[in-house]
């Protein structure tokens, strides 16, 4: 009789055991939906053996009929399946933060651009293009997503690759994982070093700081309060972690000065900065090629919106 009863305690433990570990997982994932900033850590070493893909730095030459005068530079975040939605990815009710766009906008978007014709441009031809070193088609843009968010190898990656298109998505290289960690679109997580080999046929992985990507006390970019040889360090190692890449930028936050343009031009290699400033990049309104300008894609956007944004008749 005693051992049944240890048997049988023994069963209400298990059940316990099991009913306790739900309902922690459950309370971790759901808190998680209400934290604004990132989930994850980066660890120490973020080094990622890129490779140098030829996709991303071969020059097409392109039978043009009507050449563009501009091209638009379209800019994403987040991109979050829609069954996913939680409190974190939204200002207020019903209206998601500006950084972050549904699955299903996406795919749509692209569908978009390929039934219309678009080209896709890697950076390179857009700098051969602002440099007037060839000619593009008239329905040519460039795609680009900031941060290194761990949505895009889950959403953004079989949808472009669906397409033959590429992205250049620019990395806070201090947040590169080491190992990866179950994606969970609920919380703000970040790539890992084996999704950015898996998807180095797609992304372009080009710089966005190692780690100053953040504000101080008084809401200013660390990139600019930050003294120069700081900055520079920060810079290097960002570069290292990328393999050595170092041929475009994305200003933090959009926000730079003289000095921040000077840093990137005479002490490192860097042909070309993104801004968040909306407008076309031209090779004839650029005041140089490190303040380009880039159309944010809002999530309240329908599709004719977007459709106006890659014709040049509104942002």
């Amino acid at each position: 009789m005693r051992l049944f009863r240890r048997f049988i305690n023994g069963i209400y433990l298990v059940i316990f055991l099991v009913i306790f570990g739900v309902i922690i997982h459950f309370f971790y994932i759901h808190m998680q939906a209400f934290l604004p900033f990132k989930e994850e850590v980066g660890l120490t070493d973020h080094h990622v053996l890129l490779e140098e893909v030829d996709v991303h730095n071969v020059i097409r030459n392109f039978d043009v009929t009507e050449q563009a005068e501009c091209v638009p530079v379209i800019m994403y975040h987040r991109i979050v399946p829609d069954q996913r939605l939680v409190s974190n990815v939204y200002e207020s009710k019903n209206k998601l933060y500006k950084t972050v766009v549904t699955e299903s906008q996406f795919s749509k978007q692209m569908e978009y651009l390929h039934e219309a014709g678009y080209t896709v441009l890697n950076l390179r031809e857009l700098y051969a293009f602002l440099t007037e070193q060839i000619d593009i088609p008239k329905k040519s843009v460039v795609i680009t997503l900031d941060d290194g968010y761990k949505d895009i190898y889950y959403t953004a990656y079989p949808i472009l690759k669906k397409y033959n298109f590429t992205a250049v998505s620019f990395i806070i290289t201090s947040e590169i994982e080491e190992k990866n960690a179950t994606y969970i679109p609920e919380v703000y997580q970040y790539l890992s070093k084996t999704e950015m080999l898996k998807s180095q046929d797609v992304f372009d992985y080009q710089a966005h700081t190692f780690d100053l990507h953040e504000r101080d006390e008084e809401g200013v970019s660390l990139l600019l309060n930050t003294p120069k040889h700081k900055v520079k360090n920060d810079l290097q190692q960002n570069i290292q972690h990328l393999n050595g890449k170092e041929f475009a930028f994305a200003y933090p936050f959009g926000e730079y000065t003289r000095e921040t343009m000077e840093i990137l031009k005479n002490e490192f290699n860097f042909k070309m900065a993104f801004t968040t400033e909306p407008g076309y990049a031209s090779p004839t309104e650029l005041e140089d090629f490190y303040q380009i300008p880039r159309i944010e894609v809002s999530p309240e956007y329908s599709l004719d919106d977007f459709k106006a944004i890659l014709e040049g008749k509104g942002m």
